[in-house]
């Protein structure tokens, strides 16, 4: 299947989605302009939302029934010849499961801090 072919139109995903949709717009500025919607070569229906920062890349897909994620580096750590993957939360396609998602990739983008007082300024 070609790229092109493949990509799902906005307005598709929201007549077959309509509750992702609007669970992604209320949460994502201009979300038309920030994923990749593509068909789902696993399963008939489903679609893969892409979602991408600067290290890593989300693949959420949706079905009617199922919503789930997994969540794939973008380059490659010294030494070592492939890109790590993680299983990000999964379940009905619901709004409790929508939310664990998103805090799951919260937490992923989080960094972490140093454990140092930080100097005041007086």
């Amino acid at each position: 299947m070609s790229l092109e072919n493949d990509v799902v139109e906005y307005d598709e995903l929201r007549r077959r989605f309509p509750k992702f949709v609007k669970w992604c717009e209320n949460l994502f500025y201009d979300f038309k302009s920030r994923a990749i919607i593509r068909e789902n070569e696993s399963s008939d229906g489903a679609v893969s939302c892409f979602l991408y920062t600067v290290d890593y890349r989300y693949n959420i897909t949706v079905t009617n029934d199922y919503l789930g994620c997994f969540c794939q580096c973008r380059r490659q750590r010294p030494g070592e010849s492939w890109t790590r993957m993680s299983d990000f939360p999964d379940g009905e396609n619901n709004i409790r499961t929508f939310r664990e998602i998103m805090k799951a990739i919260i937490r992923n983008e989080i960094l972490e801090v140093e454990d140092t007082p930080v100097p005041r300024e007086d």
